[in-house]
Order: C-alpha cells, then sequence, then structure tokens
C-alpha cells in the first residue's frame, strides 16, 4: 500500500458561514500520511446547507461559495500533504435541485452533468492558480453497465466542450468497477468507459485511477469471505492486464459501516483482524511487487494471468 484516500467535503470544513478550517480528524490524517509516507487523494467537493437551496445535495450550487472553500482548503498548511485531488465522489449518485425538483445524476444525466461540469473547472482554476503541483481526477464514475453512465460522460465533455473551450477540467479520468457491464470483464468495463470519454476529445493515453473497487463479504463468512478475495484478485488482474499503468485504489483496509474491508473495525472481538482477502493481497504483493506487466491467458474453460 502507498496511497490513501478520503474525503474532505464542503458541509465538514465549514460549519459556520464563512468561517472555515480543517479538522482534528483531517490533520491528524495527513500528518500521519506524510509522516509514514503514504501518498495522499483527496476528494474535495459536496454541497454545503449554508449555501444550497435544500440538504442533501451533493453537488454544490452556489459556485461562489464553493470557490471560497477550496481556496481556504488549498491554503490550509496540513492540505501541503496532498498531491492529488479527485473533485466529487461518484456525482451520478447525487442530485441536483432545479424548478423545486430533485435530479439524481443516474436518472436525468443532461440536467444533472452540467452542474459537476462546472464544479470541475472552477475546482480546476482554483488549484492550478493555487497548487498547480497537484493532479485532477475526475468523473468519478459508479453504476457500471447503465446506459445513463455513458450519457453522463457525453453531456459532461459536451458542456466542457461548448463552455471551456475544450479543456478539459481533470488529469485522469477516475472510475469505480465493483462490476463489470454486459458480463464483460472489469478490465473491458474500464476500457469502455476510456473510449466513451475518447469519443468526446479525452485521451485515453492518459492514466486512469480506480479510486475505488472491491465486494463486501456478507455475513463474513468463510465462502463470502471466499468470495471477496476471489473477486478482488481477479478483477485486480484483469485490469491490469489491460492497463498496467493505471493505478487502482482498494475500497477498503478496515471495515466502516460495511464488509469492503481486508480487516474486522476496531470494535469486533478481535480488532483489525485479518480476512481472507487480506491474505490474498498481501499474497499478491509478495509475489508480484517488482513486476513489470501482466498478461491474461484465455481458453474456452479458463482465463490465467500472469
Amino acid at each position: 500500500f502507498s496511497m490513501v484516500r478520503d474525503d474532505f467535503t464542503w458541509g465538514e470544513y465549514e460549519s459556520k458561514k464563512g468561517q472555515g478550517s480543517l479538522s482534528s480528524r483531517h490533520k491528524e490524517f495527513l500528518n500521519k500520511a506524510e509522516e509514514y509516507g503514504f501518498e495522499v487523494l483527496a476528494i474535495v467537493g459536496g454541497s454545503n446547507s449554508l449555501y444550497d437551496p435544500v440538504t442533501g445535495l451533493g453537488i454544490p450550487h452556489d459556485l461562489d461559495g464553493f470557490s471560497n472553500f477550496v481556496r481556504s482548503l488549498l491554503s490550509e498548511k496540513e492540505f501541503d500533504a496532498v498531491k492529488r485531488i479527485e473533485i466529487q465522489n461518484e456525482p451520478q449518485a447525487t442530485y441536483v435541485y432545479e424548478n423545486g425538483r430533485k435530479y439524481y445524476g443516474q436518472d436525468y444525466p443532461e440536467i444533472h452533468a452540467p452542474y459537476y461540469a462546472r464544479q470541475m473547472i472552477t475546482a480546476r482554476n482554483i488549484i492550478d492558480e493555487l497548487r498547480p503541483d497537484i493532479e485532477i481526477g475526475g468523473l468519478s464514475l459508479c453504476l457500471m453497465g447503465k446506459k445513463e453512465t455513458d450519457t453522463y460522460i457525453n453531456e459532461v465533455f459536451d458542456y466542457i466542450n461548448e463552455n471551456n473551450n475544450g479543456k478539459i477540467p481533470f488529469d485522469s479520468l477516475t472510475i469505480h468497477p465493483y462490476s463489470s457491464r454486459d458480463g464483460k470483464f472489469v478490465g473491458d468495463t474500464v476500457g469502455h468507459y476510456i473510449d466513451v470519454a475518447a469519443n468526446k476529445g479525452y485521451d485515453k493515453t492518459t492514466e486512469v485511477w480506480c479510486t475505488e473497487y472491491g465486494k463486501m463479504s456478507g455475513n463474513n463468512s468463510i465462502p463470502e469471505q471466499f468470495e471477496q478475495a476471489e473477486y478482488i484478485i481477479k478483477a485486480y488482474a484483469d485490469m491490469k492486464s489491460k492497463r498496467f499503468e493505471d493505478d487502482v485504489y482498494l475500497y477498503e483496509f478496515a471495515q466502516n459501516g460495511g464488509t469492503f474491508g481486508l480487516v474486522s473495525n476496531v470494535n469486533s472481538k478481535i480488532p483489525y483482524s485479518a480476512k481472507l482477502s487480506y491474505i490474498a493481497v498481501s499474497a499478491l504483493n509478495n509475489l508480484t511487487g517488482d513486476a513489470k506487466a501482466c498478461v491474461m491467458t484465455e481458453n474456452e474453460f479458463s482465463k490465467t494471468y500472469s
């Protein structure tokens, strides 16, 4: 493990209008990451009920207020540890508010996508001004296989091309392939969405960040733990066989309200005890840590990776 990812949301940062600061949790997180040499990817986004028309919005509507938040966040001393930013987590799963109605990105991409595009453009301009060293990830695609995901990508790029002179406000496309689309391999799923973006001007040779992927282990029975471990290893290998240089972030290390983790949580009978997936990932790291490529071999009976 060399990278860690966490949310830095507007609502948490600015709980009183005009007064924003990092929480003690965030300060400790950033200081520890720097101490132990972890690269930090910060998810910057969210809305703020002090500024937005309704509570619960994921996408900011008040871009002046959002701009001030991003500017203040980047000026925090501890934030110097951040080298990557992902603008908004899974925007498709959030909603915008227009004409007295909520519109979710997954259902109304043509209405929702321009809000997200404007958010990315706003954040990009400030990041370029204050911290040009930071790499930016965008789109944070989820909901693999829904036709609306393709539409969402197209709508975002149409707005960018029409309103930002075609300048893409992010360096790397980000994606969360918790499943494949149309029964295809996970690597093919990632490739499909890269192609959709490339048709709108995205450079498909650019590094892609898989900023979340994983699988829950149900009630943590041994068979379910095995299924989790199997998916994590096979999906990782498949993605690497298609695009080896792309970064992959596993969700998540310790269980936090679900059973995605490789280890149990602090409140378990045996805190942070290893699950089968932890053993599998550890073995993968030991066996392939120096690998320079991954090749898939497929026949009518099986597929193998080397």
